[in-house]
């Protein structure tokens, strides 16, 4: 009997198209909605909110993704997060089975904490309902800044996962005024060390960062790294599962950056034993974001 009978039924390489996913579907733990100001990722003219929440509910139901945990991209460069995460929760409060907010902080504004109370008070935010998002390369703040560690101790307080952005593109992609350094990883496995019982998602690293970071973490660290922009070298969701662990790999689309189907095609080509599959389809994702 050939060994190709072993093979998932979903490994894309049979197809000539993006597979369905397997039982349990895909849960994605790297997502935006929202615009860039250097480029039409959602298409032009600009959707509407209500548009656009409608073409990624659509995505999400053919490419099998059954939940999203979605951040605001605006977000990213508006300096007043408050304003990001009320227009999110505008978005999607209608449709939290679909998706897992995840709102924006930058521990290094004046009124921080007012940002956070407002998301706990106002739009539900607690363990199993929401996490929150650092952006320390694109809103310029080190990893050792005190401010930062004052609010991570806070949010260690309240039970909240941490997702951490890497990187959200190519730095070849960026546009002039907009050039964020390439992330640090021994800063980034500090931060980490120093914060064991923060529930962490390192969100948007290729595989040489996930790499890095991961080969330096103790065994017990609560990290998890999402492989939406792990394009190479070949075999390297195999290569990540051997060298980091199976447990710390999550599917993320890290949309609306990347095309959402390639981190699909690149799982499927792992042909990953079946428990190992869904481990990374969805239920990594429901240990590190707290998803029930």
């Amino acid at each position: 009997m050939s060994s190709s009978t072993n093979v998932l039924p979903w490994a894309s390489a049979r197809i000539p198209r993006v597979p369905q996913p397997g039982p349990g579907g895909l849960i994605d733990a790297n997502n935006f909605v929202g615009e860039w100001p250097a480029r039409r990722l959602n298409g032009s003219p600009l959707p509407t909110g209500r548009q656009l929440i409608e073409q990624r509910l659509r995505l999400m139901d053919k490419l099998g993704i059954r939940r999203a945990a979605v951040a605001l991209l605006d977000g990213v460069l508006l300096k007043d997060a408050g304003v990001a995460n009320a227009e999110l929760h505008a978005l999607i409060h209608n449709h939290t089975d679909r998706f897992f907010p995840v709102y924006t902080l930058n521990p290094t504004f004046p009124n921080a904490e007012e940002h956070l109370e407002r998301c706990r008070q106002e739009y539900g935010l607690a363990p199993g309902t929401g996490a929150v998002r650092l952006h320390p390369s694109s809103q310029r703040y080190r990893l050792d800044d005190p401010r930062l560690d004052a609010g991570l101790a806070h949010l260690e307080r309240l039970g909240l996962p941490v997702v951490l952005t890497l990187q959200l593109e190519d730095s070849r992609m960026h546009h002039p005024a907009i050039q964020v350094p390439d992330p640090n990883p021994e800063d980034v496995t500090s931060l980490v060390r120093r914060w064991p019982n923060v529930r962490w998602v390192l969100a948007g690293g290729r595989f040489r960062e996930i790499q890095a970071i991961g080969a330096k973490l103790p065994s017990e660290a609560r990290a998890w790294f999402d492989i939406a922009r792990v394009q190479g070298p070949i075999d390297s969701i195999l290569m990540l599962r051997d060298s980091v662990g199976i447990r710390r790999l999550l599917y993320g689309s890290n949309l609306p950056f990347v095309e959402a189907e390639s981190p699909i095609l690149e799982l499927a080509d792992a042909r990953l034993a079946e428990d190992e599959d869904a481990a990374v389809r969805y239920r990594n994702a429901e240990e590190a974001l707290g998803i029930a």
